[in-house]
């Protein structure tokens, strides 16, 4: 049987008191107290599955502050309602507490206990007395009927700016589900979607919120148990397709593979009162037990457990109690998660440990150069199981870039990027542990953005794809089978240090080249028309590449010779060849250092000087079709001239987006002498040469920097 523990996101509160310049960037909030961002993103850690809306929900939210004692210092119930605020990111909220919080502290989160105000008489370890998790409402089918499901956290405060914090949940998710393939022996009543119905027996309703371990049983003399009266089955009706996720139990943790109600018993020996699932068919009771590989198994916070029936060996017993003494025999089922509710992380499992990974197959809208990643993990039960030995990640037509060789227990990241002499732009990452092998197939399209602001589109399938960051690349319009994208500018440095100027210069400002940051776009799409496929797709603005102090005007008197730095665009303008004109008539365009001015009489001139149209229309920045003297500014996008291109090649060995082996590329300068020539260059080793206007060559773009 398999026993798979999968996740649906990860709660991370990132605990800091930020500057009011960091905030300043992307939101408008008083910056009063400390701020504790709440964070709903990556589908990497909290492993219940299958979440709805209202399970993600925030009904109250306590903070609790203790010293290095664990004396209780501090505490707040928040506002849910103004003290909770949206980020314009709908993954993240920002909680505004008002709580002095000093360095060493402990940080407990409570969310959703069903307490209505502070208890008092708090210490650190009589939480889940003060917080008794008795209002739950976990045994509801239909969580939309209760609340947000409860969650906590507990972190030591050491001041640093984006302090993490993982937000876990205090109960197991239950659900059930019956293949359609499933098989009946003959004279056994198929299972019927409108009169099937399932209720859990012999389960504590009472747990509690908060954990200071991965799993502490509580003890059994604070348990109470429940057994099912006929009338409880009504409210777990199966729906038609089975995979309903409001048909769910929540369960808090629940030592079964040890403990039955209050005995201690075997985990390899069936005990009648160990929690269980009943199912009700045409009037027959079936009973199904958290069992797997022979052993019984805890129930555990943050884990869900799906059964999935495969096999009826023969009807049901006529009443619950007959059920409830017997064990399984009239059924064969599994113990699974099943990945087709939701598009979120993926997870297979031999039934002893289990591995986890971010994504079935990989589609990047990209550079060939571009880095990516993965993350994965080995999941083990609370047993003493050791990590296999067999364990490693290998690459098929990829470099692995990070150095990782097998996966652990903790996220293990993969980062990785295809090898230079890849030409078909696919490839693999290969990860096994132990008898489990997991082949995610890589594939990158370069049809990828550029670094100027831009409107693009693509075409494909974008039906079901959900769309989970989009980190400054708007997505303008989507249908199931074309989407747009319109960037923001991508040129503007990252932690560029600007040395000071003037008679009272600080000589001391250390001066830095500019780092440029790509932007991207992630969506997730599942597919299980039979091939249960969850694939992610990235869309990337490529950053430029830093060419020196190659731009603005000539002749300067200081250290450098040009008076602005120069960026080159990551791609080529257009991915066919253009010539530098239709015609090879004498223009007169001939500076050898002026770029700028070149292209900007090219353009005037009309369409047929092709390599100059195409990289002045980089500078309509409202899509209208026009550039105004507004979207030119002081700094355009232009073909560089004759001396900037040798400029450029000086710096080629530092690039990331290399240029094309073999292929000339254009400059704005005409050749004097010779009227149907303009120069080119060749990056291999920087060979300058001239060629025939109308033959066709490559294009780069460049621009340059304000000082």
């Amino acid at each position: 049987m398999k026993y798979n523990h999968t996740c649906i996101f990860a709660l991370l509160l990132l605990l800091t008191a930020c500057t009011e310049q960091y905030f300043d960037e992307s939101l408008s909030v008083s910056k009063q107290g400390t701020d504790i961002i709440i964070h709903i993103d990556e589908p990497l850690e909290v492993i219940t599955r299958n979440a709805t809306p209202n399970e993600n929900s925030i009904d109250d939210l306590y903070v609790l502050i203790f010293d290095n004692s664990d004396n209780f210092i501090a505490g707040e119930k928040v506002n849910v309602s103004t003290q909770i605020i949206d980020t314009d990111l709908p993954a993240k909220k920002i909680i505004k507490s008002q709580l002095p919080i000093a360095f060493g502290n402990k940080i407990m989160i409570l969310i959703n206990t069903g307490v209505s105000e502070l208890p008092t008489g708090l210490t650190y370890n009589n939480i889940n007395d003060k917080f008794p998790s008795t209002n739950w409402n976990l045994n509801q089918a239909d969580v939309a009927s209760g609340r947000g499901l409860p969650m906590s956290s507990h972190s030591t405060w050491d001041n640093s700016p984006r302090y993490e914090v993982l937000l876990s949940r205090a109960i197991a998710k239950v659900q059930l589900s019956i293949d359609p393939s499933t098989s009946y022996a003959p004279g056994v009543v198929p299972f019927d979607a409108n009169t099937t119905t399932w209720t859990m027996a012999l389960y504590p309703d009472k747990g509690s919120i908060f954990k200071y371990d991965f799993f502490t049983f509580p003890e059994m003399s604070t348990l109470t148990f429940k057994t099912p009266e006929a009338a409880d089955f009504t409210k777990y009706a199966i729906q038609s397709n089975y995979k309903n996720e409001k048909l769910a139990f929540y369960s808090p943790e629940y030592r079964s593979s040890v403990y039955a109600k209050t005995t201690e018993v075997y985990n390899y020996r069936f005990h009648k009162d160990r929690m269980c699932m009943l199912i009700k068919n045409n009037g027959k009771f079936y009973r199904l037990d958290f069992f797997e590989s022979g052993k019984w198994i805890d129930v555990i916070r943050n884990y869900n457990y799906k059964f999935v029936i495969n096999k009826v060996l023969s009807n049901g017993y006529p009443t619950i109690e007959d059920a409830l003494i017997n064990p399984p025999s009239n059924v064969l089922y599994s113990i699974v998660s099943d990945d087709s509710d939701t598009q979120n992380s993926c997870i297979i499992s031999n039934g002893q440990y289990a591995l986890t990974y971010e994504f079935d197959q990989l589609e990047a809208y990209s550079s060939r150069s571009t880095e990516f990643s993965l993350t994965a993990k080995i999941l083990l039960p609370p047993t003493n199981i050791e990590v296999p030995r067999n364990n490693s990640i290998t690459g098929n037509g990829i470099t692995i870039t990070n150095g990782v060789k097998a996966v652990d227990t903790k996220n293990t990241t993969i980062k990785f990027k295809l090898n230079e002499n890849n030409t078909g732009l696919s490839g693999s990452i290969n990860i096994t542990v132990g008898n489990i092998s997991k082949t995610i197939p890589i594939k990158v399209i370069e049809n990828f953005l550029d670094a100027h602001v831009q409107e693009k589109k693509y075409i494909g399938d974008y039906s079901s794809v959900t769309w989970t960051n989009i980190n400054n690349m708007r997505i303008h319009s989507i249908t199931p089978t074309e989407l747009t994208i319109r960037c923001k500018d991508n040129v503007t440095p990252v932690k560029w240090i600007i040395p000071a100027t003037g008679a009272t210069s600080n000589k001391s400002v250390p001066e830095a080249e500019p780092v440029f940051e790509a932007k991207t776009t992630e969506g997730y799409k599942w597919s299980n028309t039979g091939s249960n496929v969850y694939t992610k797709v990235i869309i990337t603005q490529v950053p430029p590449d830093y060419a020196g102090w190659a731009g603005g005007e000539p002749n300067q008197t200081g250290a450098t010779y040009y008076s602005k730095r120069l960026v080159v665009e990551a791609i080529e303008e257009s991915a066919t060849y253009l010539p530098w004109a239709a015609v090879d008539y004498v223009t007169g365009i001939q500076d050898l250092e002026r770029g700028k001015a070149n292209t900007l009489q090219q353009y005037n001139k009309g369409d047929s000087y092709k390599a100059a149209v195409e990289c002045w229309k980089k500078n309509d920045k409202n899509f209208d079709n026009y550039i105004d003297a507004t979207e030119i500014g002081d700094n355009p996008w232009y073909v560089p001239a004759f001396y900037q291109m040798q400029e450029i090649w000086l710096s080629y060995p530092n690039f990331n987006n290399k240029f094309r082996n073999g292929y000339y590329y254009w400059t704005s300068t005409e050749y004097k002498t010779h009227n149907e020539y303009a120069f080119v260059c060749r990056f291999e080793e920087g060979y300058m040469h001239y060629g025939y206007k109308t033959t066709q060559y490559l294009v780069r773009c460049v621009k340059d920097l304000p000082n």
